[in-house]
């Protein structure tokens, strides 16, 4: 009777084992590709924002709405709010390029979180380097 309580005792412990490394995988893999997507999305959104006006983004603009699509799917309501008021600026055709550092100081914030690095509250500092001019 011992003998097959101790089996018992063990099988449960091993399935239970096998169900919490299963779920513990399945939101590793979840965070891996949730940070991938957002080093990439923040990388785009702090080239494009170099950018002056939508006209210049052209060929950009593909990644600016790509970008606006991952947030939606890997952000936080936040985020995914913030992308929809840019993707709405966008849309309205000022011709002015809406500001991203919002979204960016959110997304950057996750990506520290996500990475075992403490929140930056301060606003990202972003530079712009000079464009050549072609015509010299």
């Amino acid at each position: 009777m011992i003998m097959f309580f101790s089996t018992l005792l063990v099988i449960v412990g091993w399935i239970l084992t096998h169900f919490l490394n299963r779920k513990n995988d399945r939101q590793q893999k979840q965070r891996e590709l949730r940070t991938k997507y957002f080093i990439e999305t923040y990388n785009r959104l702090n080239r494009i924002r170099t950018y002056q006006s939508v006209l210049e983004l052209d060929e950009s603009l593909d990644l600016l709405m790509q970008c606006i699509y991952d947030t939606e799917l890997f952000g936080s309501k936040h985020q995914i709010k913030l992308a929809r008021e840019l993707g709405k600026d966008l849309e309205t055709g000022t011709g002015k390029l809406p500001s991203l550092n919002e979204l960016l100081n959110d997304i950057r914030n996750s990506l520290r979180v996500d990475i075992g690095l403490e929140e930056e509250p301060e606003n990202a500092y972003y530079f712009v380097l000079p464009k050549k001019n072609s015509n010299a």
